[in-house]
């Protein structure tokens, strides 16, 4: 494209610029190579403004603005399901956690088969998919619980984008512990207390996980606040929102006159807010990852599951 200079000093040729007029009339100018989203150039033409813009586009240093990814996915495809299952309400619905794990490995699916049409999805193609995973069987089964959870949503009466759910009769792969953790004993427990005294951060994750009897992602929620006429009450995270946890502490009683140990006063004693929880969150982002360090706490100050 050929751009006559302000001066009217000649001309200059730009490679790789097109122009748009859109509909009021307003010539746009874009640095457009093939392949490659376009990037509109706003400088005035034929002027060292504006072609210092253009070498700063040739050059990779202007980045296109981000595009809607439903348009730039294929209609038909499972990328364009998938991006509309984000978008709906039975998907923002779900818990925070739950939408980052199944996004995480439908887009995973997606760089395997996101161009291919979903119409034409059947079992065998699931059972392929879960199959690449065999070497983790539970990450294999996840794959299938998340096309079995997108077919369903995508063949309800309310969207009907697919006539079948492809995944509901494809079977799960059997996992490598199906026995799963040993069971600790009183003697094991017992143990890890003797090890790791009052005052330790892998003490505060015992009691705590002991204890309350909390899933480790509601763990790290907890606070002294929640304390109330001897109960800890707090609303589950999750799927459970709705279900109020009430922990009586005679059983907390009973446990100390056997053991010394005090999960409350323990947990007292590394709380860095006092006034939201035992020291874990200072505002409960990101509780899941924090939940997963505690648990990790435990299971690495007892090696091989022993205390």
């Amino acid at each position: 494209m050929q751009v006559r200079l302000r001066d009217r000093s000649g001309l200059r040729l730009y490679r790789f610029l097109v122009e748009d007029v859109d509909r009021h009339g307003n010539v746009r100018i874009y640095f457009r190579r093939k392949g490659q989203p376009k990037i509109r150039l706003r400088e005035t033409p034929g002027t060292e403004a504006f072609d210092r813009e253009f070498h700063r586009a040739f050059g990779g240093e202007i980045n296109p603005p981000p595009g809607n990814p439903l348009a730039s996915a294929m209609p038909g495809t499972m990328r364009c399901l998938c991006t509309q299952y984000y978008a709906s309400a039975v998907f923002q619905l779900l818990a925070p956690s739950t939408r980052k794990a199944r996004r995480g490995i439908l887009e995973e699916i997606c760089q395997r088969a996101g161009n291919f049409r979903f119409a034409k999805m059947e079992a065998q193609h699931v059972a392929k998919l879960r199959d690449e995973k065999a070497a983790f069987p539970d990450a294999a089964n996840n794959r299938v619980k998340a096309l079995r959870q997108l077919f369903a949503w995508a063949s309800s009466p309310e969207y009907r984008y697919a006539t079948k759910n492809p995944a509901r009769d494809v079977g799960k792969l059997r996992s490598k512990n199906p026995d799963g953790i040993r069971a600790w004993s009183e003697a094991d427990a017992a143990r890890y207390e003797a090890r790791h005294p009052i005052g330790t951060k892998a003490r505060l994750a015992f009691d705590l996980l002991l204890y309350t009897g909390v899933r480790r992602s509601d763990v790290v929620r907890l606070g002294p606040q929640m304390l109330v006429y001897g109960n800890i009450a707090r609303r589950q995270h999750g799927r459970g929102a709705k279900a109020r946890l009430h922990r009586d502490e005679g059983q907390l009683a009973d446990r100390q006159n056997a053991r010394t140990a005090d999960p409350a006063a323990a947990a007292t004693k590394h709380r860095r807010h006092a006034d939201r929880t035992f020291g874990l969150s200072g505002d409960g982002a990101g509780a899941a990852a924090l939940g997963q360090s505690l648990w990790q706490l435990v299971q690495e100050a007892v090696p091989r599951g022993r205390p």
